[in-house]
C-alpha cells in the first residue's frame, strides 16, 4: 500500500510528463494492436477458405519421374499397375474421411441420344456414354452433393457387390430418351477395326467385336452441383457430362472393361500399351476426401508405403485460386509485419528517450531517495510500475481502438489487392471438383473471399498484442533505467 501510495503522488506530482508518456504508449500501441489484428484476420483466410473446401487427394502417374527414368535409362516403361487392393488399403488409413473407387468404360448406342451442347456426333450414328462404376450403396456423388435422387432408389449392398445390370440417370437423359424407374435400354461394347478413324468409318463393317448390355433403370436423379468456374462454356461442358453419366456397380462396369482390353488384346497382340495390362487388371478412378487439410502430408508420406513406383498423390485443392489469395495475403501480411516491427522500434526509442529526460530532470529526487538509505533495485521497481501503470491503461484502450482501425483499414487493402488479382486473372477460379464428386465453389470472388476475413477480437489476438505491448514497454523502460546505477546520491545532493 506505501509502494502504491508513492506512485500514486508520483503520477499526480508529473501529470504533464505521465498524460504524454500515456499519449504515446495509446498511439504506438494502437498500431501495434492493429497491425497484429490484421496480420491475424489476413493469415485465417487461406485456412479457412482450405477448412471451407474438401481436401481431395487422388494417385496418379508421377509424369515427371517417369520422363527422368525414360531419359537417363533410354527406354519407355509400363510402372506396376495401383491395384484395387492397394487403392483400398489407401482408404484404409486414418487421415481419410471417406474414398471412392469408381471403374470406368465408354460404351455406346445408336439409339439413345446424349443430353449434348449442340454438337456434332464425333462416331456417324453412334453416341458415347461414360459408364460410371459405383463402389458404395452411398458413393461420394450422391454423399457429396453433385446429384440427388429424385425418382426411384440407389442401388442395395447386394447389387452394388454383384454383378448387377441395373443404372441410375439423370433426368435430362431421361427425358430425352423417354426412359423412366423401370425402363430398359441396351448399350454396345463395341471394339472397332483400325480402318475407324472418322466419322464414316463407324459403320458395322468396321467393327471387330461387340458385346451387348441390356440395363433396368431403378433410379433417376437430378444434378444439384453449384456449377460456376466463371466461365459459361466450362459450366456447361460439366453439366453435360455429368448429365450424360450412367452409374451402374463396379463389377458390372469391370466386366465390360476386362472384354475391351481382351478384345484388344486380340486385335494388337504386340501393342506395349497393352501387354502392359494383365488380365485382372482394373483401370479405375480414386480419390480420397480427408479429414482436414492438415492430414494432406501424413497422407502423402503414409501412401509412400502403399503405391507403386512412379506413382504419386496429387492434392486436387492446392490450386491457382489458393495461390492467387496467397499472393495478397503474403503481400499484406508482410506489410503489416513491417508496420508491426516499425511501431516496436520506435516504441522503445521514443519510449526509452522520454524515460531518460524524465529521469534526467528528477535526478534530485532520485538522489534524496537513494540518500535516504532507499536501495536502486527498489527505485527501478518503483519507477518501472510507475510506468506500468500508465501503460496498461494505454495499452487497454489502444486494443480496441487499434482494432477498429485496422477492421477498417486492412479491409479496403485486401479487398483492393484480391480485386487486381480478380481482374487479372478474370475471376480467382480454384478449378472444378464437381466431376470428381464434390459440389459448388469453383471460383471465388473478392467478396466470398472476404466473408471469411474477421477482425473480431480473440483470446488469441488479445494475448499476442498484451504480450508484444508490454514486452516492448519493458524494454523500453528498464533500458534508461539502468541510468539510475550509475547514480552517485552524495555528487547529486553536492
Amino acid at each position: 500500500m506505501h509502494v502504491l501510495k508513492r506512485i500514486s503522488i508520483s503520477l499526480s506530482r508529473n501529470f504533464g510528463r505521465s498524460a504524454l508518456l500515456l499519449a504515446i504508449i495509446f498511439v504506438l500501441g494502437s498500431v501495434i494492436s492493429g497491425a497484429i489484428s490484421a496480420m491475424q484476420a489476413v493469415e485465417n483466410i487461406d485456412s479457412n477458405l482450405r477448412r471451407s473446401m474438401p481436401s481431395v487427394a487422388i494417385v496418379e502417374w508421377d509424369i515427371e519421374a517417369l520422363e527422368e527414368y525414360e531419359d537417363l535409362a533410354g527406354e519407355r516403361i509400363m510402372p506396376e499397375m495401383f491395384s484395387f487392393e492397394m487403392a483400398t488399403r489407401l482408404g484404409d488409413l486414418p487421415y481419410v474421411r471417406t474414398y471412392n473407387l469408381s471403374i470406368g468404360e465408354f460404351l455406346i448406342s445408336s439409339e439413345l441420344q446424349s443430353v449434348t451442347m449442340d454438337e456434332e456426333p464425333l462416331m456417324g450414328e453412334w453416341n458415347s456414354f461414360n459408364l460410371r462404376g459405383v463402389y458404395s450403396d452411398d458413393f461420394i456423388d450422391l454423399n457429396e452433393g453433385v446429384i440427388e435422387i429424385t425418382s426411384g432408389r440407389a442401388f442395395t449392398t447386394e447389387e452394388i457387390n454383384s454383378l448387377s445390370h441395373v443404372v441410375l440417370i439423370s433426368d435430362r437423359f431421361a427425358d430425352v430418351n423417354n426412359l423412366h424407374v423401370g425402363s430398359f435400354f441396351t448399350l454396345e461394347n463395341i471394339i472397332w477395326n483400325e480402318v475407324a478413324e472418322d466419322t464414316q468409318s463407324f459403320i458395322e463393317e468396321n467393327i471387330f467385336s461387340k458385346q451387348s448390355y441390356d440395363f433396368e433403370v431403378v433410379g433417376i436423379f437430378r444434378t444439384v452441383a453449384d456449377i460456376n468456374t466463371g466461365d459459361d462454356w466450362t459450366d456447361a461442358l460439366i453439366f453435360a457430362e455429368i448429365n450424360n453419366r450412367i452409374y451402374s456397380p463396379n463389377p458390372t462396369v469391370a466386366a465390360a472393361q476386362a472384354f475391351y482390353f481382351e478384345q484388344r488384346r486380340e486385335q494388337n497382340p504386340h501393342d506395349d500399351y497393352l501387354k502392359g495390362i494383365s488380365e485382372g487388371d482394373i483401370l479405375f478412378r480414386n480419390i480420397y476426401l480427408l479429414n482436414d487439410h492438415r492430414d494432406m502430408d501424413n497422407f502423402r508420406y503414409a501412401a509412400l508405403y502403399i503405391i507403386p513406383e512412379f506413382y504419386t498423390v496429387t492434392n486436387l485443392t492446392h490450386t491457382d485460386a489458393f495461390r492467387l489469395v496467397a499472393s495478397s495475403v503474403d503481400t499484406l501480411t508482410e506489410l503489416f509485419a513491417l508496420v508491426l516491427w516499425v511501431a516496436i522500434f520506435a516504441a522503445v526509442i521514443i519510449l526509452s528517450l522520454l524515460i531518460l529526460l524524465t529521469l534526467r530532470d528528477n535526478k534530485q529526487e532520485l538522489g534524496i531517495y537513494l540518500a535516504l538509505g532507499e536501495s536502486k533495485s527498489k527505485v527501478i521497481v518503483r519507477m518501472m510500475m510507475e510506468v506500468l501503470l500508465v501503460a496498461v491503461v494505454a495499452i487497454i484502450l489502444a486494443l480496441f481502438v487499434g482494432n477498429i482501425v485496422a477492421d477498417g483499414i486492412s479491409e479496403v487493402m485486401l479487398r483492393n489487392s484480391l480485386i487486381e488479382q480478380e481482374q487479372r486473372n478474370e475471376g480467382l477460379f480454384v478449378g472444378h471438383l464437381e466431376s470428381w464428386g464434390f459440389s459448388g465453389g469453383s471460383s471465388l470472388s473478392a467478396e466470398e473471399v472476404l466473408a471469411s476475413y474477421d477482425t473480431s477480437l480473440d483470446i488469441q489476438t488479445m494475448i499476442i498484442f498484451i504480450t508484444v505491448a508490454v514486452s516492448t514497454v519493458i524494454v523500453s523502460t528498464f533500458i534508461p533505467l539502468l541510468y539510475i546505477t550509475r547514480l552517485n546520491p552524495k555528487k547529486i545532493m553536492l
